[in-house]
């Protein structure tokens, strides 16, 4: 029962119109002291809850925090993105189709353009991206990943998860992969098929890996021909 200063006046002298206006008055101001003290209440409720958000980091968290030079921010943004990621496991998952542990596991989230078109990218949270198979790497060593470390796909296929088909490298590492799978500069590899081996490939309903094995060409230039990226006119 929410208590009100008392209105100092005898309501015996008044007539019913001037009782009820007395009364609604008294609801008026019952109701706007009842929502001030709620307020209060909701913005005490919210302010315990930062400080014991705050009191949960680590104390080498809050250490990073308070410097300021760049390769601190960095640090902690690093920090940042592995807890986010390794708290949101459920819905990176969610986004994942799980197949055969020698399969590719590919992602249906969203992907990313430009530079680094065709890899999925996994957004724990509003205004945080990671590419997905780094995401992966991280969910399933629980390790954090350094800025100049390159998580690398033995299957060629850059929207797979598979943490089986993943492994981590240094910039040389990457380019070696790249080099010897025809995917960097002049080493680029040509690939001639003639119009019915297109056709063969397209109505072929092997695995990818068995069709590129056959005709010697790589899994990811077969992956293009069935999605109509290469010989669009057949």
């Amino acid at each position: 029962m929410c208590s009100v200063t008392p209105i100092k006046r005898s309501n015996k002298h008044m007539t019913p119109e001037e009782l009820l206006e007395f009364k609604r008055e008294q609801d008026r101001k019952r109701g706007k002291e009842y929502r001030e003290r709620h307020a209060e209440r909701v913005k005490e409720r919210n302010r315990e809850k930062m400080r014991a958000r705050w009191a949960e980091q680590p104390e080498r968290m809050r250490a990073i925090s308070r410097k300021s030079s760049k390769k601190a921010r960095e640090r902690a943004k690093l920090l940042d993105v592995f807890k986010t990621v390794i708290e949101n496991e459920h819905k990176f998952y969610s986004r994942v189709d799980i197949k055969a542990d020698n399969e590719c596991w590919p992602w249906t989230g969203s992907l990313r353009g430009t530079r680094h078109k065709g890899y999925g990218m996994f957004a724990p949270v509003a205004g945080m991206k990671v590419i997905a198979s780094r995401a992966s790497y991280m969910l399933a060593h629980k390790v954090r990943i350094k800025r100049n470390k390159f998580v690398c796909h033995t299957c060629d296929n850059p929207i797979c998860v598979n943490p089986a088909h993943l492994f981590l490298g240094k910039p040389k590492d990457n380019t070696q992969d790249m080099i010897s799978k025809g995917r960097w500069g002049g080493g680029r590899k040509r690939y001639k098929l003639t119009k019915e081996q297109t056709i063969e490939i397209l109505a072929d309903t092997r695995t990818q890996q068995a069709i590129a094995d056959e005709y010697g060409i790589s899994r990811t230039f077969v992956s293009l021909i069935k999605s109509r990226k290469r010989h669009k006119e057949l």
